[in-house]
């Protein structure tokens, strides 16, 4: 756990199995408004991954996770 206190909660930072990658999930809620200036904050307390991923739950305990990266990046092929 990563505490994000500009966010005002903590991200997640693990790695795929077989991986020595490391990956970040801020969890958020699908009724939060999330600004551009809230994820400038979380990229950089996170020390600027290429990558972030953001766990989006709903009242129904179903979870979305977005792939955020900065910048604009060309997708895998």
């Amino acid at each position: 756990m990563i505490e994000l206190p500009a966010c005002k909660r903590a991200a997640i930072k693990g790695r795929k199995p077989n991986t020595n990658k490391d990956l970040h999930v801020i969890p958020c809620t699908l009724s939060e408004t999330i600004s551009f200036g809230w994820l400038q904050d979380a990229f950089a307390i996170l020390g600027n991954p290429a990558e972030v991923y953001l766990a989006i739950t709903s009242e129904d305990a179903s979870i979305v996770y977005y792939k955020l990266s900065q910048g604009i990046v060309k997708p895998p092929i």
